[in-house]
C-alpha cells in the first residue's frame, strides 16, 4: 500500500509569512525549564513547537523525500539514488529528522496516509541489518507508534501496547520532554463546533515512555569547616550529586543511621543533558561532635540507593 508522511507546521504569522517545516530554518526552542507541568491542550503544546525537516542522509533507499525534507513517500520498491552512508537505514524503511531533541522539550505534528510508524530514537540507534533490530520500537533505543488495522499500537524493546477505543486519525502529534523522560503521542483533530484543532492523548501505559536511560549520579558529602564550628557553633555539611538522569532523583540525610528531614534542590539540567542536585544539613556543634558518620542518599523509584558519607574521625585527620 502506498504511504506518505508530511511534517506539519502550525500557521504562525511572522512578518506576513507562514512558516512551513522543512523549508525554513528551525526556530530556537525556549531555554529548558525543569518541573513544568505536562501540557493539556494543543495551545499549550504549540509553545514548544519545533520545525523539523527530514535528513536525506539517514533515509532508506526506498523512501523519497520531497518538499524540502518535509514529506517522505514510499510508492513502490523502486530505490532512490542515494549514496551509501554509515548513518543510512539499509534494512528498515525509515528516516530521521535533522534536528536533535536532546535536553529539550518540543512538539511536532505529522500528517500521514498508509502504513506508517512515527516515533523517536537515539542518534546511536541501530541502522544496519548487522546491528540487530532496526525498526522504530524494535530495540531499547527507539520508540514507535503506528496504526495496526483496528487500533493504535506503541512499541519499545520489541514489546507492543495496544491503544484501544481511539479511532484512526490522519494527524499525529508528538511531544517530547527528554530531560523528564517523557514521550507522548496525540491524535490531532478539528473540533466539530469550531475550526480550532485540539489534541487527544492516546491513553495507554505505552504512550508515556521513558526516553532517557537511567544514569546513576555520583554522590559526595562535603564536611563542615572548622572556622564555622568555632565561630558559629554549627556544622554545615553539603551533599552534591552529579551527572544523573532523569530529574526525579532525590537526596536525604542520615546521622548515625537516623534520618534527618532536610530540603534538597530540584535537579539542575547541565549542558551535557544530565542533572545535578545539592542539599545542605546544619547540625549544632554538639550534634556534630557526638556523631560518628553523616551520610547522604540519592534515591529514585526502582533504583538502588546511592550513598556518600563523611565521618567526624576523617575530618580530624
Amino acid at each position: 500500500m502506498p504511504s506518505s508522511t508530511r511534517i506539519m507546521a502550525p500557521q504562525i504569522k511572522k512578518t506576513g509569512r507562514k512558516i512551513k517545516a522543512g523549508n525554513t530554518p528551525t526556530e530556537k526552542l525556549p531555554v529548558y525549564e525543569p518541573n513544568i507541568p505536562e501540557p493539556t491542550s494543543r495551545e499549550e503544546l504549540l509553545k514548544y513547537w519545533l520545525n523539523i525537516s527530514l535528513d536525506e542522509r539517514t533515509a532508506n533507499k526506498v523512501l523519497w523525500l520531497t518538499e524540502g525534507g518535509a514529506k517522505v513517500s514510499r510508492m513502490t520498491d523502486e530505490v532512490c539514488p542515494y549514496l551509501d552512508r554509515p548513518e543510512r537505514f539499509d534494512h528498515s524503511p525509515q528516516v530521521l529528522c535533522k534536528e536533535s531533541i536532546w535536553a529539550s522539550r518540543c512538539y511536532w505534528e505529522v500528517l500521514y496516509s498508509g502504513w506508517v510508524v512515527i516515533g523517536a530514537a537515539y542518534e546511536g540507534a541501530a541502522r544496519k541489518a548487522s546491528d540487530g533490530p532496526c525498526g522504530l520500537g524494535e530495540n531499547e533505543e527507539s520508540w514507535g507508534l503506528g496504526w495496526a488495522g483496528s487500533c493504535y499500537e506503541t512499541w519499545h524493546k520489541a514489546i507492543s501496547s495496544r491503544v484501544t477505543d481511539v479511532p484512526q486519525c490522519c494527524t499525529i502529534g508528538v511531544y517530547v520532554d527528554q530531560p523528564a523522560g517523557l514521550l507522548c503521542f496525540y491524535t490531532v483533530e478539528t473540533e466539530e463546533d469550531s475550526k480550532k484543532k485540539e489534541v487527544k492523548l492516546l491513553h495507554s501505559s505505552g504512550t508515556k515512555l521513558d526516553v532517557g536511560s537511567v544514569t546513576q549520579p555520583k554522590v559526595s558529602v562535603l564536611p563542615p569547616s572548622s572556622a564555622e564550628i568555632s565561630s558559629k557553633k554549627t556544622a554545615t555539611l553539603v551533599c552534591v550529586a552529579n551527572k544523573g538522569f532523569p530529574s526525579d532523583w532525590s537526596l536525604s540525610w542520615k546521622v548515625d543511621g537516623s534520618s534527618r528531614s532536610q530540603e534538597s534542590s530540584a535537579g539542575v539540567l547541565e549542558k551535557d543533558g544530565l542533572y545535578s542536585w545539592s542539599s545542605s544539613l546544619t547540625l549544632s556543634e554538639q550534634e556534630w561532635m557526638e556523631s560518628v558518620s553523616v551520610s547522604c542518599e540519592a534515591t529514585r523509584s526502582g533504583q538502588p540507593a546511592l550513598t556518600g558519607h563523611v565521618t567526624r574521625h576523617q575530618c580530624l585527620e
